[in-house]
This record gives structure tokens, C-alpha cells and sequence, in this order.
């Protein structure tokens, strides 16, 4: 189990996962601004060369996410996985290349840009309990 708090945000975060699955606790001091963002673009050592491939992403609904995710040289790389959050979303706000873009759910897009997905939750003092499933397969 890993826990931080993230003073600029007034988010207390555990973490704790399997070879496959991760899960999420955020924990709101202001529980008006209950807010989770992915960050789908996010490359680990572009300067050696790593770059986004592909970002295949389905919004199944507000409240569950899939994607299969391509970082690095080539489609053979690629990680899939599953989002699922404990309550539906409010909103949902799609960034590509740090421009707000239109979105509907559910939606099902493939992209190369640098994507991040804004999730805002409603007003709760509820934790928000997130399980990422991981696969290298599909």
C-alpha cells in the first residue's frame, strides 16, 4: 500500500495493486471539487526516443473507460487496460494536444495527440474508489 498526499489539490491517494490489477482511493478535502484526470499522452523518456503510437480509447459510459495504449517503437508494445470508477462522473473533458475537443459518451476514438480526460465527480464526502485492469494482451 503506498499513501501521499497531494498538498496543491487537497487529495489524500492510496495505491495498491497486483501483477494486474491497480487499485485507487482519492479522498477529497473539498468535497465540491472531486476531480480525476488521466493522462493518456504521457511517455516515459521521450528524449531517448519513446513516442505515443496509438491511443485506441472507448468511453463506455461515466463511469468506465478502455483503452488499448501504444508507447514506444511499435504496435507490439502495446498495454490494454479498464477503468472503472465507484460513481459516475458529472462531467467529462476531453484535452488533445492541450485543446478542449467535443465528446459524447459513449465514444469510441483513436488518436496520436497528447490525451488527457478530465473526470469531475459530484459533490460527496465518498471517497472515489478507482480499479485498473491491466493486460499485455488485449
Amino acid at each position: 500500500l503506498y499513501k501521499v498526499t497531494l498538498d496543491n489539490f487537497g487529495v489524500d491517494v492510496a495505491l495498491t495493486s497486483t501483477d494486474r490489477v491497480g487499485f485507487h482511493k482519492y479522498t477529497y478535502k473539498n468535497k465540491a471539487d472531486r476531480r480525476v484526470m488521466l493522462d493518456l499522452g504521457h511517455i516515459l523518456q521521450p528524449n531517448w526516443g519513446h513516442k505515443l503510437v496509438s491511443n485506441d480509447v472507448e468511453l463506455v459510459n461515466n463511469k468506465e473507460i478502455k483503452e488499448r495504449y501504444a508507447p514506444g517503437v511499435g504496435y507490439f508494445h502495446a498495454v490494454s487496460y479498464r477503468i472503472l470508477f465507484s460513481e459516475p462522473a458529472e462531467s467529462i473533458r476531453l484535452f488533445k494536444a492541450g485543446k478542449e475537443d467535443n465528446l459524447s459518451v459513449p465514444e469510441a476514438f483513436t488518436s496520436v495527440d497528447d490525451l488527457k480526460i478530465h473526470f469531475r465527480f459530484p459533490e460527496s464526502d465518498k471517497p472515489i474508489l478507482v480499479k485498473v485492469a491491466l493486460s499485455p494482451v488485449d
